[in-house]
């Protein structure tokens, strides 16, 4: 039997259908019948929106407008959607295992304490449970496709469009809240001409898995302190969850307006026309 890994990628390997179920039933036992009519009013209006964002094999066509490989998920959720596979990111290369499981399932706990796994990563939009952080003693990371602290929450690169904000990637530590630990490293995705939103969501989710491949071997190889990190400003941004039809067609003219302003830049020569709202890293190599 080999070496244990010192860092995993734990994947939920529901069904995307089974795991909203089980949502609903949680949003309905906890926060009840108005809560539960307004998520899933959200998901109705989400699937609409995959009709030219995630769309099925066959019909990619806004990818296509921007000249852009398939791409639907960072993994492996439901086998209804064409999916880029984990391991074409090289994640084995760096010492990272995939395993396959609940986010906050027993497996996992037991997996991670059995094999004194150091670093986790989380797989999915699925926000951990505070017993995960109280059973284990490994540090978490998420690969989060907004810029933190800004845009918490879900559909980050959705809201960072509406309130004008580039999409981007953090890689951060996780803590028992949403998206709210020390922040290691950002990067922002400038906007191109011929870009449309699947691609731009496409390149923030990359741009994850590259502060991934950059920053974890530094990680584990204690270059980078992280106990010395600060914590995220909580006073600024805002934690999002689903976006209405409404905000999300507002999504679409801020794109073409963004899209029209980086035209007029370039005919100036202005530098890094297409960044709208940038951030440095909060570490360097």
């Amino acid at each position: 039997m080999g070496m244990a890994p010192k860092a995993v990628l734990i994947e939920p390997h529901q069904s995307y259908v089974k795991r909203r179920l089980k949502t609903y039933i949680k949003i309905f036992k906890t926060k009840g019948i108005k809560r539960l009519l307004y998520r899933i009013k959200i998901d109705i209006v989400d699937n609409l929106e995959k009709i030219s964002i995630i769309e099925k094999p066959g019909r990619e066509k806004s990818l296509k407008r921007a000249n852009y490989p398939y791409y639907y998920t960072c993994g492996k959720r439901s086998n209804e959607w064409q999916t880029l596979q984990l391991d074409d990111f090289n994640l084995k290369k760096l010492g990272i295992e995939i395993i396959y499981c609940g986010n906050n399932s027993d497996k996992m706990i037991n997996y991670i304490n059995d094999n004194n796994i150091e670093f986790v990563l989380a797989g999915a939009a699925q926000v951990l449970q505070k017993h995960v952080f109280n059973y284990t003693h490994s540090t978490f990371l998420n690969m989060h496709p907004g810029l933190l602290p800004y845009m918490r929450g879900m559909h980050a690169e959705k809201w960072s469009l509406y309130f004008g904000i580039n999409p981007a990637a953090t890689l951060h530590i996780m803590d028992a809240d949403v998206d709210t630990g020390p922040i290691i490293a950002t990067s922002v995705v400038p906007i191109e001409e011929n870009d449309t939103f699947a691609s731009l969501r496409v390149k923030a989710h990359e741009q994850c898995f590259i502060l991934l491949k950059n920053y974890l071997p530094l990680l584990l190889s204690k270059k980078i302190d992280i106990t010395s990190l600060t914590k995220q400003d909580l006073s600024v941004g805002k934690t999002t969850e689903g976006m209405g039809l409404l905000r999300f067609l507002q999504c679409n003219i801020n794109l073409n307006r963004y899209k029209k302003i980086l035209v007029h830049r370039k005919d100036i020569n202005f530098t890094n026309p297409g960044i709208f709202f940038a951030i440095k890293n909060k570490i360097n190599k």
